[in-house]
Protein backbone atom coordinates (compact mmCIF):
# COMPACT_ATOMS: atom_id res chain seq x y z
CA UNK A 1 0.00 0.00 0.00
CA UNK A 2 1.19 3.13 -0.96
CA UNK A 3 -0.21 5.54 2.09
CA UNK A 4 -3.32 7.03 0.63
CA UNK A 5 -6.35 5.93 2.02
CA UNK A 6 -8.00 3.28 0.30
CA UNK A 7 -11.95 2.99 -1.00
CA UNK A 8 -14.23 0.13 -0.24
CA UNK A 9 -17.24 -0.14 -2.13
CA UNK A 10 -19.22 -3.53 -1.14
CA UNK A 11 -17.01 -6.39 -2.05
CA UNK A 12 -14.70 -4.12 -4.78
CA UNK A 13 -11.28 -2.20 -3.24
CA UNK A 14 -9.91 0.81 -4.81
CA UNK A 15 -6.35 1.32 -3.67
CA UNK A 16 -2.46 2.62 -4.74
CA UNK A 17 0.09 0.75 -4.43
CA UNK A 18 3.68 0.28 -5.23
CA UNK A 19 4.95 -1.59 -8.06
CA UNK A 20 8.36 -2.21 -8.51
CA UNK A 21 10.07 -1.55 -12.22
CA UNK A 22 13.46 -2.07 -13.61
CA UNK A 23 15.48 0.79 -14.88
CA UNK A 24 19.08 1.77 -16.14
CA UNK A 25 19.74 2.95 -12.31
CA UNK A 26 18.49 -0.62 -10.68
CA UNK A 27 15.44 -1.40 -9.07
CA UNK A 28 12.60 1.24 -8.01
CA UNK A 29 8.88 1.67 -7.00
CA UNK A 30 6.35 3.86 -8.96
CA UNK A 31 2.98 4.17 -7.36
CA UNK A 32 -0.10 2.51 -9.49
CA UNK A 33 -4.10 2.39 -8.58
CA UNK A 34 -4.92 -1.13 -8.12
CA UNK A 35 -8.76 -2.41 -7.88
CA UNK A 36 -9.50 -5.73 -6.34
CA UNK A 37 -12.68 -7.80 -6.17
CA UNK A 38 -13.06 -9.69 -2.85
CA UNK A 39 -11.65 -13.38 -3.09
CA UNK A 40 -9.71 -11.76 -6.88
CA UNK A 41 -6.41 -10.74 -7.69
CA UNK A 42 -5.88 -7.41 -7.47
CA UNK A 43 -6.14 -5.77 -10.74
CA UNK A 44 -3.48 -2.56 -12.17
CA UNK A 45 -6.47 -0.10 -13.48
CA UNK A 46 -4.07 2.85 -13.87
CA UNK A 47 -3.60 2.68 -17.16
CA UNK A 48 -7.06 2.03 -18.20
CA UNK A 49 -7.90 5.41 -16.44
CA UNK A 50 -5.43 7.31 -17.66
CA UNK A 51 -6.75 6.29 -20.79
CA UNK A 52 -10.16 7.17 -20.25
CA UNK A 53 -8.64 10.74 -18.43
CA UNK A 54 -6.71 11.54 -21.61
CA UNK A 55 -9.61 11.11 -24.01
CA UNK A 56 -12.07 12.86 -21.99
CA UNK A 57 -9.80 15.73 -21.96
CA UNK A 58 -8.24 15.96 -25.41
CA UNK A 59 -4.55 14.53 -24.09
CA UNK A 60 -1.92 12.80 -25.77
CA UNK A 61 -1.91 8.77 -23.61
CA UNK A 62 1.42 8.42 -24.05
CA UNK A 63 1.83 11.63 -22.31
CA UNK A 64 -0.43 10.92 -19.96
CA UNK A 65 1.05 7.96 -19.06
CA UNK A 66 4.82 10.21 -19.01
CA UNK A 67 3.01 12.97 -16.73
CA UNK A 68 1.31 11.18 -14.06
CA UNK A 69 2.70 11.36 -10.66
CA UNK A 70 0.32 10.02 -8.60
CA UNK A 71 -3.49 8.67 -8.69
CA UNK A 72 -5.57 9.33 -5.15
CA UNK A 73 -8.95 7.71 -5.05
CA UNK A 74 -11.96 9.15 -2.91
CA UNK A 75 -15.39 7.89 -2.75
CA UNK A 76 -18.61 9.74 -3.22
CA UNK A 77 -22.10 8.48 -2.23
CA UNK A 78 -22.97 7.81 -6.54
CA UNK A 79 -19.55 6.77 -7.47
CA UNK A 80 -15.50 7.60 -7.14
CA UNK A 81 -13.49 10.63 -8.09
CA UNK A 82 -9.69 10.01 -8.86
CA UNK A 83 -7.74 12.79 -8.11
CA UNK A 84 -4.47 13.04 -10.49
CA UNK A 85 -1.79 14.23 -9.64
CA UNK A 86 0.99 15.45 -12.84
CA UNK A 87 4.62 15.89 -13.12
CA UNK A 88 4.86 19.05 -14.42
CA UNK A 89 8.63 20.26 -14.01
CA UNK A 90 10.95 20.97 -16.93
CA UNK A 91 10.37 24.56 -18.83
CA UNK A 92 7.14 25.99 -19.41
CA UNK A 93 6.70 25.57 -23.03
CA UNK A 94 7.18 21.33 -22.15
CA UNK A 95 3.75 22.01 -19.84
CA UNK A 96 1.40 24.24 -21.78
CA UNK A 97 -1.60 23.56 -21.24
CA UNK A 98 -1.14 20.77 -18.85
CA UNK A 99 -2.86 20.90 -15.25
CA UNK A 100 -0.64 20.08 -12.16
CA UNK A 101 -3.83 18.23 -10.99
CA UNK A 102 -7.06 16.80 -11.87
CA UNK A 103 -10.15 14.79 -11.24
CA UNK A 104 -11.83 11.76 -13.02
CA UNK A 105 -15.09 10.56 -11.37
CA UNK A 106 -16.39 7.44 -12.10
CA UNK A 107 -20.00 5.59 -11.17
CA UNK A 108 -19.75 2.35 -9.62
CA UNK A 109 -21.39 0.86 -12.83
CA UNK A 110 -18.10 2.10 -14.47
CA UNK A 111 -16.04 0.83 -11.91
CA UNK A 112 -17.43 -2.42 -11.73
CA UNK A 113 -17.06 -2.09 -16.11
CA UNK A 114 -13.57 -1.20 -16.11
CA UNK A 115 -12.64 -3.99 -13.52
CA UNK A 116 -14.60 -6.54 -15.33
CA UNK A 117 -12.82 -5.77 -18.60
CA UNK A 118 -9.17 -5.63 -17.24
CA UNK A 119 -9.68 -9.23 -15.39
CA UNK A 120 -10.77 -10.70 -19.11
CA UNK A 121 -7.80 -8.75 -21.11
CA UNK A 122 -5.63 -8.45 -18.65
CA UNK A 123 -2.17 -10.87 -17.99
CA UNK A 124 -1.49 -12.10 -15.07
CA UNK A 125 2.08 -10.69 -14.02
CA UNK A 126 3.98 -10.54 -10.93
CA UNK A 127 5.63 -7.65 -9.11
CA UNK A 128 9.65 -7.67 -9.74
CA UNK A 129 10.31 -6.72 -6.04
CA UNK A 130 7.98 -8.44 -3.64
CA UNK A 131 6.90 -11.27 -6.38
CA UNK A 132 2.91 -10.29 -5.81
CA UNK A 133 0.57 -11.73 -7.89
CA UNK A 134 -1.82 -9.39 -10.09
CA UNK A 135 -3.63 -8.57 -13.19
CA UNK A 136 -2.31 -6.46 -15.47
CA UNK A 137 -3.33 -4.44 -18.58
CA UNK A 138 -1.40 -4.49 -22.28
CA UNK A 139 -1.81 -0.96 -22.58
Amino acid sequence: MYGVDEVIYGDVAIFVGDLTYVDSGGKGTHPRLFAVQAPGLPVDITDAVLWRWSKANGQDFTTTRNRISLVTPEKLNDGLELHLDFWTGGTLSDFKNWPDRSDLPLDWQQVSNLLQALKKSGVMKKDLGWRTPYIGDNY
